[in-house]
């Protein structure tokens, strides 16, 4: 039974050709930019979701009272002060990074070299290919690359133990790790060196404009913590860390690092490019109306031709068909030439893409 409704299928398309390939065609095209569209917007809404503490992890900024906006970069100490003086904070990273010239026995590049404590290890998730990221923790000379740096330094046969340098410094490789994903606004680096934490009491690095002594700071929080309130207790500690002279020029805000990508509150939402939430709010909005568009022209088009197949179901009810064996071929009908527009739609965005 399901052969002849098939065979029916096929010989109704074979008979409308043109009738059926404007309804094909206008269908997978409405359905492609859908495809799209859906792509684009799942994209957006992917950032940071690799780390699996993403929930917990919020990153300092600085905004200058007097109109200066907001900064990412904020004084070394602060990470390990706000660990030590509230039970919210659990843990913390102080995260810094330059371009540098990165050399090996057989090959150089420039590279981003990154340094930050080693609780970077455990707050953060990274995919390590070989290697072992706790040999960063035992020695401060030993180093994480990614994948694309091992491949331009030629020493991706056998990264691990392999010696780089940076100037006069020298570093042992320890583990390779693959390149962050492009769903990733922090920490974008080539190297890591997971070396000892800042130390807190080094008063001229609490600087209200640190200059050379600043970082980015990421808070690991303990479970179910009041962003406001943490907010609130930052700020209220600005006097003892920079002095009474700096309540008046700054505040601290707290930014999870997954809302950054569309709920940023500045410029500053890491190393990335920047999304905002009212283009993928508006860009959703013309795909539903794609799609909607695309279904009622299609219903218009199918129902246009009713009338040219009342002969087909008069014949088809003499011979004995049942109502429910009519609709089943006309819905049959409808399923295949949507499985046939999907197909061409996937196509249609798999060569966009």
């Amino acid at each position: 039974m399901l052969f002849n409704y098939l065979t029916t299928t096929l010989r109704h398309f074979r008979r409308h050709v043109s009738h059926s390939l404007i309804n094909l065609m206008g269908l997978s095209v409405a359905l492609g930019a859908c495809l799209l569209i859906a792509t684009y917007v799942a994209h957006e809404f992917s950032f940071e979701r690799h780390h699996e503490n993403r929930d917990r992890i919020v990153k300092v900024l600085k905004e200058y009272t007097a109109g200066g906006g907001y900064v990412e970069r904020t004084s070394e100490p602060l990470g390990l002060t706000a660990a030590a003086q509230f039970p919210e904070v659990a843990s913390f990273v102080s995260y810094y990074s330059r371009n540098r010239w990165i050399a090996s026995e057989s090959g150089g590049a420039y590279r981003r070299l990154a340094q930050a404590n080693p609780a970077i290890l455990d707050v953060f998730s990274f995919s390590v290919i070989t290697g072992n990221l706790g040999s960063l923790r035992a020695d401060p000379k030993t180093v994480a690359i990614t994948e694309t740096t091992a491949r331009l330094l030629q020493i991706l046969d056998d990264p691990i133990g392999q010696t780089i340098r940076r100037g006069d410094r020298s570093f042992r490789v320890g583990a390779v790790i693959a390149d962050a994903p492009s769903t990733t606004l922090h920490l974008r680096f080539d190297i890591l060196s997971a070396t000892t934490a800042v130390n807190s009491s080094h008063e001229g690095r609490w600087r209200i404009d640190p200059g050379w002594y600043s970082c980015q700071n990421y808070l690991y929080l303990s479970k179910q913590v009041n962003l406001d309130a943490l907010t609130g207790k930052l700020n209220d500690a600005i006097p003892d860390w920079y002095g009474e002279e700096a309540v008046d020029k700054f505040r601290l805000h707290l930014q999870p690092i997954e809302d950054m990508r569309l709920h940023g509150v500045s410029q500053y939402r890491g190393e990335g490019p920047v999304g905002t939430l009212s283009n993928v709010i508006a860009l959703g909005s013309v795909g539903a109306l794609i799609l909607f568009i695309a279904v009622i022209n299609f219903i218009n088009l199918s129902t246009a031709r009713a009338n040219d197949r009342v002969r087909e179901v008069g014949v088809r009810k003499v011979v004995g068909a049942r109502r429910i064996q009519l609709a089943v071929q006309f819905v049959g009908e409808s399923i295949v030439f949507t499985w046939l527009a999907g197909c061409v739609a996937l196509w249609i965005a798999s060569r966009v893409v």
